[in-house]
């Protein structure tokens, strides 16, 4: 009886790794990859704006501006996980002018779009079923720039931008209920200098950071220093708090929220001329923010267009640009987990030409921690959408997605490890684009 015991064990060992050897390769045969790339557009004018966004569950929004009777409308389209875009859709009325066009997706299925016009901004809300509200008009004077707008997981909204007037650049905000009950807008920087680039994040639970450029009034000059403002869920706006020394060269502030409300901010900062590198600073909540981090450990030519994102539990990836003395330029990323330090920075793959031809990477982080994924483009005789996709902790895999001169990406994620990257090439005709889109799944 033993003996017999003794090989029903090793028999059922052996087969349980039988077992084991044919679904490993049965999941080698099913690995995640991308998809042939779709066309998703009819054909747009070179410089046609559109913004994507995505939610956790991988439900998708497309806005874009069409040319109708009489001047210019703002569209959207609905894309489920795993179906076909809606048709595009009127969203707002007809304008004179639609720009700074930004998204967002909410978990709880809601949606929000907005865009500056002549004479302020608006901003649309979408319910759970795919139906969009009419627009509300925010009448500010001035010129719009750098728009942002984000949805907590009930469904309420924020949004932030920088006015330029004569006499200020002010970064403003304002704030919105699921119902659709708007406040005042705020000022949250000071006018006594110029606030530029402003970056919004906001949480599940409402939290919302700002961070923006302060420069010296209605001017881009040196030196720079990086600001922020935060709000708790349905509270105020703090006062302004300073983020990094005021240093030359200090550019381009990027910000990072994780569901406890946690914040990181990544910017670059050049030591000298020709001597760039990139920051970080933390700040847990309810607290404040850290000494500055240097996490690009190389001395550059230049080193910027920097991105951030983070998953709910904490783990922020950032990656930046870097170029040397000879122009040849590189994608970087470096990894922090939840409460932990900066690891160890890794090159993402090349550029082919230099830093002024090689767009801004674009970090998207799945909310569940299961994908990070950083798109560029890497441009030269022909322009080349990459991305780089790492799975939970593991090794970062590129993969070029078109040689057709392609020029710019947008890249999202969304839980299970499913990401979607779009971008335009050209179409047949002077100035004219489409858009295709790759899955990753």
């Amino acid at each position: 009886m033993k003996a017999v015991s003794r090989f029903h064990n090793r028999f059922l060992v052996i087969a349980i790794s039988l077992l084991v050897l044919i679904l490993g390769h049965s999941s080698l045969s099913s690995a995640a990859s991308w998809s042939t790339p779709a066309t998703i557009s009819a054909v747009q004018a070179l410089g046609t704006p559109n913004a994507f966004a995505t939610d956790p569950s991988g439900n998708q929004i497309w806005l874009t501006r069409a040319t109708v009777t009489g001047g210019v409308a703002v569209q959207a389209a609905q894309r489920p996980n795993g179906g076909s875009w809606s048709a595009l859709t009127n969203i707002s009325a007809v304008l004179s002018s639609a720009l700074n066009l930004t998204t967002t997706a909410s978990s709880n299925g809601t949606a929000a779009a907005g865009w500056s016009t002549t004479t302020g901004v608006q901003i649309a809300q979408r319910s759970a079923q795919n139906v969009w509200s009419a627009p509300v008009s925010l009448a500010l004077t001035g010129s719009i720039m750098s728009l942002h707008v984000q949805l907590d997981g009930q469904g309420n909204g924020v949004a932030a931008w920088t006015r330029l007037t004569s006499t200020a650049a002010v970064v403003e905000a304002v704030t919105w209920t699921a119902g659709g009950s708007f406040s005042g807008v705020t000022q949250l920087s000071s006018s006594s200098h110029g606030s530029f680039l402003p970056q919004l994040a906001v949480n599940a639970s409402g939290t919302a950071v700002v961070v923006w450029q302060a420069a010296g009034q209605l001017d881009n000059s040196n030196p720079y220093q990086v600001e922020s403002s935060t709000r708790p869920a349905g509270g105020s706006w703090s006062a302004v708090t300073t983020v990094s020394p005021n240093a030359p060269q200090t550019w381009t502030p990027q910000v990072a929220l994780d569901s406890a409300g946690n914040a990181t901010v990544v910017w670059e900062q050049g030591a000298t001329v020709n001597n760039y590198r990139i920051y970080s600073s933390t700040r847990p909540a309810g607290g404040a923010w850290s000494s500055q981090t240097r996490i690009e450990p190389g001395t550059w030519y230049y080193a910027g267009n920097d991105a951030i994102a983070t998953d709910s539990a904490g783990n922020v990836t950032a990656a930046w640009l870097v170029e040397d003395s000879s122009g040849s330029s590189q994608i970087r990323a470096a990894r922090k987990p939840a409460g932990g330090a900066w690891g160890t920075v890794g090159s993402l793959g090349p550029c082919t030409t230099s830093v002024s031809l090689c767009s801004t990477p674009q970090v998207a982080a799945s909310p569940d921690g299961s994908l990070t994924a950083v798109g560029w483009a890497s441009y030269g005789s022909s322009n080349a959408p990459n991305v780089a996709v790492r799975l939970g902790t593991g090794a970062w895999t590129r993969t070029v997605l078109s040689t057709n001169n392609a020029q710019v990406v947008n890249t999202m994620a969304s839980n299970s490890a499913h990401a979607s990257t779009v971008w335009p090439e050209p179409a047949p005709g002077r100035h004219l684009v489409i858009l295709k889109q790759s899955d990753y799944k």
